[in-house]
């Protein structure tokens, strides 16, 4: 189970924004991997006689969401199990989104192939996902898995798919939607200290390591990441250089 970050619910809010501000307002809308659905009940909001679903393969992180977000309160808005391979939703949604998620399923063109049929002809998917292209952070979470405290629970896992911009254009090609928009857009991201940095994580690479020991695991990341590039540390701001694929595109 994994809450969403600041950092991801301030991308997600950018990268949706201009979007949400569009709408007519009665649109039915899906959020899938919608986590702690914080996210999720920002854009009911803008469809105050529309729908809103946020699916998610944690029941933790369900549960939590309809705990936070009461029908009374959202009455628009709806939290269920799923994932981007469910095929039992109907194709009825105005607008799909997914914001930090899709490097979570191993099956992605089959992943696209069921977004594209869940959506209405015309509707709109936005898709964003980190671009992983921080050289210093993906050495520093090699070395830390291949400790020997943390190497067996990594040993038969498929990593995660932090697709390329190429690929991105190849899924949405095949899969029976226009492409509007695929970018890939770079970032320096400031976090005002080590417990930002660290939900940042925890957020976006949920531990295969057991609950218990996942604190320890992650500040070995950021411990080693910091060994790698000292520099990262200054002025009492952390640096960290990330990136983030973003898709727009339009079911044919």
């Amino acid at each position: 189970m994994f809450h969403n970050s600041e950092m991801q619910r301030r991308w997600a809010i950018a990268f949706l924004a201009p979007h949400l501000q569009k709408l007519s307002g009665n649109e039915k809308i899906l959020d899938i991997g919608c986590g702690d659905g914080k996210i999720t009940a920002d854009v009911s909001r803008f469809v105050k006689e529309g729908e809103v679903l946020g699916i998610d393969p944690s029941l933790a992180m369900i549960e939590w969401g309809k705990k936070q977000f009461s029908s009374q309160e959202y009455p628009n808005l709806k939290f269920q199990l799923g994932g981007f391979l469910s095929p039992s939703l109907g194709s009825s949604f105005d607008l799909i989104y997914s914001t930090a998620a899709l490097q979570h399923c191993t099956d992605q063109l089959s992943a696209f192939k069921n977004l594209a049929s869940l959506l209405k002809p015309e509707g709109k998917l936005l898709v964003m996902i980190p671009a992983f292209n921080n050289a210093y952070l993906k050495k520093a979470i090699i070395n830390v898995e291949k400790d020997s405290r943390w190497s067996p629970y990594f040993k038969d896992h498929k990593p995660r798919k932090f697709f390329s911009i190429e690929e991105a254009k190849k899924y949405i090609l095949t899969t029976g939607f226009t492409p509007i928009r695929i970018e890939n857009i770079e970032t320096i991201d400031p976090f005002v200290d080590r417990q930002e940095l660290l939900s940042f994580f925890m957020g976006t690479f949920p531990a295969l390591v057991p609950k218990e020991c996942a604190l320890d695991f992650y500040n070995e990341w950021i411990d080693e990441y910091f060994r790698l590039l000292p520099e990262a540390f200054h002025d009492g701001i952390i640096e960290a250089r990330f990136g983030r694929i973003e898709i727009e595109a339009i079911k044919l």
